[in-house]
């Protein structure tokens, strides 16, 4: 599991998501990284509108 992965989890779980909420919402972080070929965290804004 990568560095944000783990933080991304750490959040959601401190905020009350559900667990199906966090499975979908890393599930479309994935995806989107798999659009742009590189880490979520190297996406600029510009490109995700």
């Amino acid at each position: 599991m990568t560095e944000l992965r783990k933080r991304m989890t750490e959040d959601m779980k401190l905020h009350g998501f559900s667990k199906r909420t966090q499975e979908i919402t890393l599930y479309a972080v994935s995806k989107l990284a798999r659009f742009f070929n590189r880490s979520p965290d190297a996406v600029s804004n510009k490109e995700r509108h």
